[in-house]
Formats: C-alpha cells, sequence, structure tokens
C-alpha cells in the first residue's frame, strides 16, 4: 500500500480542507513561539475556534516555516504516514487477537477498503486520527494483557498512546474511557462468587496498583496533549469538554446529500451512518465483517457460560468489538451533526477490519475441520475477491473515496443521490486536462480566465501560471464544474473534458462563449 500511494501520490489533488490545517498550525506554532520566547503568551480569541489539537498540524508549521518546499507534498507525505501506521496498528491488533495470519488479513482488508485509501493521501484529520486510535486500542489491549501484574510500564505506554489519540482530535479521550472500563470491569470480575458464597472485594493491593496505573496512564496523556494544543493550557478539564462539545454541534448547516435529499447536517435521518457504511463498504466485506461480529459474540459468551468472569483469552477480542461498537453506538444515540458519509467514523474502520479477517479466519477453521477441498476452495474465493477490490481501486485512480458497492448500483448510480467527489480534489485534474486539451488545440500559452465551484483558495493554489480565476460566467473562458450538488449544471458551455471513473461523471470542464479575446 505505502509503495503504490508514494509512486502515485502526484496523481492526487489538494482536498479543501488541507489550507484549513496549514492556518491552524501556523496559529499553533506562533503561539508556542511567543509562549517559549516571551515567557507568556494567550491563546486569545484568534485560537477560539480552533477545535483540533496539532499532531498532525504543527509539524506542517513548523516545516513549512523553518525548512520550506512544497507544503502539498510534505501534507501528503505526513498523511501517508498515518494511513500505513493505521493498517500496521490493525495487523497488531489482529495478531493479539488471533494471531500473524489474523494480522495479514486485518492489515490486507483495511488498505483495500477504497473509503480508507481513497483518503490516505489527502485527508489530514481522519487519516491521523484513524492511525492513533488504532493504536491506542492496541494500548488497552495491553493493559488488559497485564492484568493483575500492575506493571506501570504498560499503563504509561497505554497513556501515552492515548494522548496522542487527544492530540489528534480530542474525542480521542474516549480511550481513557475505555481504560477505566476496563479497570472497573476487572474488579467487577474479581468480586463475582464463583463457589455459592458472598460477594467478595479485589485485593487492596490490586486495587491500589489498579488505581495508580489509570492515574498515570492520564496524567501521561493530558501531558501529551498539552505538547500541542494551546486550547488546554488554561485548563485542560473543561476547555476539552466545551471542545468535544463544539464537534458534536459546529457542522449543524452544513448540507448533505442523502437518498436524493439535501439536508442539514443536524437533521438528518437517525440511520445515516450505518446507511452510508453499508453503501460505500464492499459487499463481500459487509459479510465477512457480519460473519467477525457473529463468531466474535459467540466466543465471549462461551466463556461466560462457563462462569469466566476475567476471560483472559478473548480480552483482545472484546477490546476491539467495543472499540468497533462503541464509537458507532454513540453517534447512533447521541445523533451530532456528521457530513461527508463515512468521514467523521473512519477511525472505526481499522477494528472493523480486524473483525473481517477474524470472519474469515474462523469460518475457515470451521471448513478445514470437515472439508478440506472446501478450506481451498474458499481462499481461491477470497483470493478472487481481493483481485476485485485492487483491480476497482485501480479504474477510480485516484478517486478510490468515491466508491460506493453494487447495493446502491456502483459509483454511476451514486449520482445525484449521496455525496461523491466532496473534497474538489479533481481541481488539478481538471487544470491539466484542460491544459492538453488548448495544446491539442493549437491554441496559444496565454493567460485565460477560469471558473470554478468549490473552495476558491484551493483553485488559486493549483492555477497554471499565468492563468486569473474569476466568479463570473461573462469574464470567464472556461468553466470547471465539480458534479457534487450538481455545480456542474451552474453554467452553459460546450463540454470539452468530462473527468469520471466507472461511470461516475466527477468534473466537467466547459468552453464558454467569454467577451474575452481569449478562447
Amino acid at each position: 500500500m505505502a509503495a503504490a500511494l508514494l509512486l502515485t501520490m502526484g496523481d492526487y489533488g489538494m482536498s479543501w480542507d488541507e489550507m484549513t490545517r496549514w492556518d491552524s498550525g501556523d496559529l499553533k506554532l506562533q503561539y508556542f513561539e511567543r509562549l517559549v520566547g516571551e515567557g507568556g503568551s494567550v491563546w486569545g480569541s484568534a485560537g477560539a475556534n480552533d477545535v483540533y489539537p496539532g499532531l498532525f498540524d504543527l509539524p506542517l508549521a513548523a516545516y513549512a516555516k523553518y525548512v520550506g518546499g512544497d507544503r502539498v507534498l510534505a501534507g501528503h507525505l505526513y498523511t501517508i504516514f498515518f494511513a500505513v501506521l493505521a493498517v500496521c496498528g490493525a495487523g497488531l491488533i489482529g495478531r493479539e487477537v488471533g494471531g500473524w495470519r489474523l494480522a495479514f488479513w486485518s492489515s490486507l482488508f483495511l488498505a483495500l477498503l477504497p473509503r480508507f485509501y481513497g483518503h490516505a493521501v489527502f485527508n489530514p484529520k481522519d487519516i491521523p486520527f484513524a492511525a492513533t486510535y488504532t493504536w491506542a486500542l492496541w494500548g488497552v489491549i495491553q493493559v488488559a494483557r497485564g492484568m493483575p501484574d500492575g506493571k506501570f510500564r504498560r499503563w504509561v505506554g497505554a497513556g501515552l498512546l492515548a494522548g496522542l489519540a487527544m492530540s489528534t482530535r480530542l474525542p480521542g479521550m474516549i480511550v481513557l474511557a475505555y481504560l477505566f472500563g476496563l479497570l472497573a470491569y476487572r474488579f467487577v470480575s474479581q468480586s463475582i462468587p464463583t463457589d455459592g458464597r458472598r460477594w467478595r472485594p479485589p485485593p487492596r493491593s490490586e486495587l491500589l496498583d489498579g488505581i495508580g496505573g489509570y492515574v498515570v496512564a492520564s496524567v501521561c496523556a493530558l501531558v501529551l496533549l498539552l505538547f500541542v494544543f494551546p486550547g488546554s493550557h488554561v485548563n485542560p478539564f473543561a476547555s476539552s469538554a466545551k471542545v468535544v462539545s463544539k464537534l458534536h454541534d459546529f457542522s449543524q448547516s452544513i448540507p448533505v446529500l442523502f437518498r436524493g435529499q439535501v439536508y442539514d447536517a443536524g437533521t438528518t435521518p437517525w440511520y445515516y451512518l450505518p446507511w452510508m457504511l453499508l453503501m460505500v463498504t464492499p459487499v463481500w466485506q459487509l459479510l465477512l465483517l457480519l460473519v467477525g461480529v457473529g463468531f466474535a459474540l459467540r466466543s465471549i459468551v462461551a466463556q461466560y457460560l462457563r462462569k469466566v468472569w476475567w476471560p483472559a483469552d478473548v480480552l483482545p477480542l472484546g477490546v476491539t468489538c467495543l472499540g468497533f461498537a462503541f464509537p458507532l453506538l454513540y453517534i447512533l444515540v447521541t445523533q451530532p451533526a456528521i457530513h461527508n458519509g463515512v468521514r467523521h467514523a473512519m477511525f472505526v474502520l481499522p477494528a472493523g477490519a480486524v473483525l473481517m479477517g477474524y470472519g474469515l479466519t474462523q469460518f475457515m477453521d470451521w471448513i478445514g475441520k470437515t472439508r478440506r477441498l472446501g478450506l481451498i476452495a474458499g481462499y481461491v474465493l477470497v483470493s478472487g475477491l481481493v483481485a476485485t477490490n485492487v483491480f476497482t481501486l485501480i479504474q477510480l485512480h485516484p478517486y478510490q473515496y468515491v466508491y460506493f458497492n453494487r447495493l446502491v448500483g456502483g459509483p454511476s448510480a451514486a449520482l445525484g443521490w449521496y455525496e461523491t467527489e466532496y473534497w474538489f480534489t479533481s481541481m488539478a485534474d481538471g487544470f491539466r486536462e484542460l491544459e492538453a486539451w488548448r495544446r491539442e488545440q493549437g491554441l496559444p500559452d496565454e493567460p485565460v480566465k477560469v471558473m470554478v465551484t468549490g473552495p476558491l483558495e484551493i483553485a488559486e493554489y493549483q492555477l497554471p501560471d499565468g492563468w486569473v480565476l474569476t466568479q463570473s460566467a461573462r469574464d470567464a473562458n472556461y468553466f470547471l464544474g465539480n458534479t457534487q450538488f450538481a455545480g456542474h449544471l451552474l453554467v452553459e458551455g460546450e463540454e470539452i473534458v468530462v473527468i469520471g471513473r466507472m461511470g461516475l461523471p466527477i468534473l466537467v470542464v466547459k468552453k464558454l462563449p467569454s467577451l474575452g479575446p481569449t478562447n
């Protein structure tokens, strides 16, 4: 995956969120420079709306200021780094759950998810959070495996990993809740009588060690957050709660296209997220996920039926299920303002990939006990399905994230029904195609005026030298319209270039009857 992304990263355009992250990183860097240089600084009104910690933004800001170079290239390389971390994290969790065979399938299934792969170059928020959240889950598993020995190094490691998740997006503090829940469950399980006697308290030494370990983990996480998030410097608890609350609601008015109807993000149907997960995940991987969840529940329930209240062998599997299901259930219950399909829940995909791999390995083990030929046929079938995903990724390149499965009818059937190329990354591709068309037509190499849909700052950053942006169709020589929300229909003109994948038109370039001298 890493090699493929690095070799083709030049094909991916710039997303509308990248400049926002640049501004956020620059603001934080200025704050810390004043803090160090002047011995004091205030995170004032300029940062009041900055709800993201700077684990991703700050290093890029420092690179741009002190090293220089192409900021887009640096950001894309950094995002790929986190994408690879997420794939490796899924593999490590898979190894804890079921050994190296499951580790392989977990990593492969995550890398093959078109929605994950498609964001792996240019998504500066959700890909880094997916990586840090996955590694933090692995840290929770290490603590679970270490109980009841009370080794603080496991708690320290889990706390630092939780801190990295929080330093990417503050909802990463949910990992601290997982650790607390794990600790509480340990004490409850130790108190359950197994011989008909009364409930008994857990050993005092273990209780103190557990509480101490949790305090250490929480302190490590919060200290790490202080290094990248100025908003936490006054009161880390109050500011964190305020930011999480703001994240819940600040996207209320963003338009969302869902099942052919436009909603505000705060008014989408309650089933928006699970519906989109069903629509954008390859069907065969959905089936493996369901099989994996079924086998996982069977394994966990079997332990409790045997009255094993601390089932050490299946704890990694339980943590994985928790890390996948709890955020989705939380979103279903609280109904935050989310948009862009599954983007805001992308951090659960690595755990979902582990459950897909678990479903495959358990199913194959079950077949292998009775039918050796069936086992071989099963792996041949899975290999073929993997190949179809690879072929799909190639067909959609570099717009893998617009993938929709056969339940929708494929990407082509999603137009007008769901959000497609909402990042507007096709702008750079459109400029390249327009330049090539002009050369083919033998037109002079001179400045032209173009009108675009989408963020103007993104278009301006990628605009060829000498070209001019205009917001007037009467002045423009060409119009680049993204099909998202039917933007390509805003201006009439002669279609000269259509950029599309798998039957889905993504960007339409039109020649306009401009009043200017250049055509």
